[in-house]
């Protein structure tokens, strides 16, 4: 008789938990990592500055990367136009024949408070760069 209740309490905590787990399922692995991605962007929100460098990756995601609280985040650059200050900023990083190019640069921009997916389906921040400036850094107009 013992053994009886000790598998019916068993079953019934089984049960229980399920219904525990279902009933009050959390955001989604993907939907945490969107929010904290999105808590790093309304941190730096006032920001007009950043370090920008050029490190393509084999998944099916932005090649470019922003350094934000000493941590590099994958970034696509608007606007996507050929001859906007995004291409600007992809000319300086590659170099030209004969030069090598900079490991990183500082552009002007705003980043977006929002994320975009990228193909692999992981959440990247949006970056839209206003100027190009290179290694120095932007000069203040005079």
């Amino acid at each position: 008789m013992h053994c009886k209740h000790a598998f019916a309490l068993a079953a019934l905590a089984a049960a229980a938990a399920s219904f525990a787990a279902c009933a009050g399922a959390g955001p989604t692995p993907a939907e945490r990592a969107r929010a904290r991605l999105e808590a790093v962007a309304e941190a730096h929100a006032d920001e007009e500055a950043f370090t920008l460098r050029l490190n393509p990756a084999l998944c099916d995601c932005p090649e470019f990367e922003v350094l934000l609280a000493d941590t590099w985040q994958r970034v696509f650059l608007e606007p996507k136009d050929p001859e906007g200050p995004a291409e600007s900023a992809r000319a300086l990083l590659t170099g030209t024949p004969g030069k090598d190019p900079p490991a990183t640069i500082r552009v002007s921009g705003r980043l977006s408070k929002s994320t975009r997916m990228a193909g692999n389906r992981a959440p990247c921040l949006v970056l839209k760069v206003l100027l190009a400036c290179g290694r120095e850094g932007c000069k203040p107009a005079e």
